[in-house]
C-alpha cells in the first residue's frame, strides 16, 4: 500500500520528466524552479530525484545537471 507521501513523490517524478522532456537537461536550481519546487513539500525534490533515479527515469549529471532517460520517453 503507498503512503500519502509515495504518492506525492511518484507525481512528482512524473512533473520533473514532463519538465525535463520538454525543455531538455537543466541544472537542479532551474528544474527546481521550472516545476514549481517552492510549492512542494520540504524534502520531496531530493526524494522525487533519488526515486526517480532509482526508477531509471531520471539521471543525475556532472555539476548538479538532470535530464530525462530514453526510457521516460
Amino acid at each position: 500500500c503507498d503512503t500519502r507521501h509515495d504518492i506525492v513523490v511518484t507525481a512528482e517524478i512524473r512533473r520533473l520528466v514532463r519538465e525535463l522532456l520538454a525543455l531538455g537537461p537543466m541544472p537542479r536550481e532551474k528544474l527546481a524552479m521550472v516545476s514549481g519546487v517552492a510549492h512542494w513539500s520540504d524534502g520531496t525534490l531530493d526524494d522525487a530525484l533519488r526515486a526517480g533515479e532509482q526508477a531509471g527515469l531520471l539521471r543525475r549529471l556532472p555539476l548538479g545537471w538532470v535530464e530525462a532517460t530514453s526510457v521516460a520517453r
